[in-house]
């Protein structure tokens, strides 16, 4: 009798375990289904520009960088990822178990994203998204988190990831979209410096927007290389400015390298307050990629309309024309001021840098290269 009493447990006991893991395959399974980026392949196939005019720019960028770039991610590449490495003259320098916290404002920019997770995964304990639920002119926008992290593109990466978010009264603030007001960014800023004073005052913390990509090279060798620049010290990275063959002479390199973009910074959690969220520091590093003016179209009409510096067209309306105007003028945007890698100094080569997971899928985000994207198509 006890026998079959045992034998009913341990049939129950696995009962339960294959229910479990049903249920679990079942819900994993939904998710890839009914995801809300699965849009329609119709919706892939209209013309960008004329959604815009017919939904409003919001609703029609909020679907199209939403949906899965067409290029799936390759297993081999993670066996092709280059080492990390001091280099020559370099010493390796053990940190012990010092925590890193990539610590970055994110708004819409999701393919920014996806590139930052892939370049610095294996270095970073930590990354902390700072989002608002107003763009940068006061306006309401989507936790786009809320909706990411579920993403097949991101869920490697969601046990890693704070997310930190400024809640503001939707009746309180409206900006002015013809205006720059970097409050709003300011506003974030004081947010980090919050959560940087619960951290060990050891811990290493990087900060920035999503789109200053730092190398994995450089953040290793800033972190675990002997010399290396005394903290907190800036990045200088490389500003293609939309076109991965140019760099841009910036208004903001860091000293001696008039062909970077000197941010984001790096320093000890103890260190946060030292200086404004902007503050450039005359220890640097180079190597990154500020992947700014990205030629995706909504990217590209994103940015004009919430972008801190930019703004000047209606938020809730937007002609075909219009929209084609920005879509077009991108690729040719570069005031004068980019040079062929060919023409930049040697020194500032260093600083150029096209992170591994874009090299290594070179379909994957055709707009860098400025090919047409089927997420986006513009007729012209």
């Amino acid at each position: 009798m006890r026998a079959q009493k045992r034998q009913v447990k341990v049939s129950f006991a696995i009962l339960a375990l294959f229910l479990v893991i049903f249920h679990w395959k079942v819900n994993s399974l939904r998710q890839l289904v009914t995801f809300p980026h699965s849009t329609s392949y119709v919706s892939r196939q209209e013309d960008f520009c004329e959604q815009v005019e017919r939904d409003g720019p919001l609703k029609a960028v909020l679907e199209r960088i939403l949906l899965q770039p067409d290029s799936p991610v390759s297993q081999l590449c993670k066996e092709w990822k280059p080492e990390l490495h001091c280099r020559k003259g370099q010493t390796f320098r053990p940190q012990g178990p010092v925590q890193v916290y990539d610590i970055f404002l994110f708004s819409f920019e999701v393919d920014a994203l996806e590139i930052r997770f892939h370049e610095l995964n294996e270095l970073v304990d930590h990354f902390v998204i700072l989002e608002c639920n107003i763009d940068h002119k006061g306006y309401p926008k989507p936790l786009l988190w809320n909706i990411l992290k579920d993403d097949p593109r991101f869920l490697p990466f969601r046990s890693k990831v704070i997310h930190i978010v400024r809640e503001v009264p939707l009746d309180a603030v409206r900006g002015d979209r013809n205006k720059i007001e970097w409050s709003f960014e300011q506003q974030s800023w004081e947010k980090a410096l919050e959560f940087c004073r619960f951290l060990p005052s050891n811990a290493i913390v990087m900060l920035g927007f999503v789109d200053e990509i730092v190398s994995r090279q450089a953040l290793y060798e800033a972190i675990y290389c002997d010399p290396h620049p005394s903290y907190p010290l800036s990045f200088g990275i490389w500003f293609p400015f939309g076109h991965l063959e140019r760099a841009y002479k910036s208004d903001w390199p860091v000293e001696g390298h008039p062909y970077t973009y000197g941010y984001p910074s790096l320093r000890y959690a103890n260190q946060c307050s030292e200086g404004t969220f902007r503050q450039q520091f005359s220890s640097h590093q180079l190597g990154g990629l500020h992947l700014s003016n990205y030629c995706f179209p909504p990217f590209v009409i994103l940015k004009e309309l919430t972008g801190t510096e930019y703004g000047s067209e209606s938020f809730h309306s937007m002609t075909q024309e219009q929209c084609k105007h920005l879509v077009s003028n991108c690729e040719g945007s570069t005031f004068g001021r980019t040079v062929p890698l060919d023409q930049v100094p040697e020194e500032d080569m260093e600083a150029v840098y096209i992170p591994w997971f874009v090299k290594c899928h070179p379909n994957r985000y055709p707009a860098l290269m400025h090919q047409i994207d089927s997420r986006a198509v513009v007729v012209s």
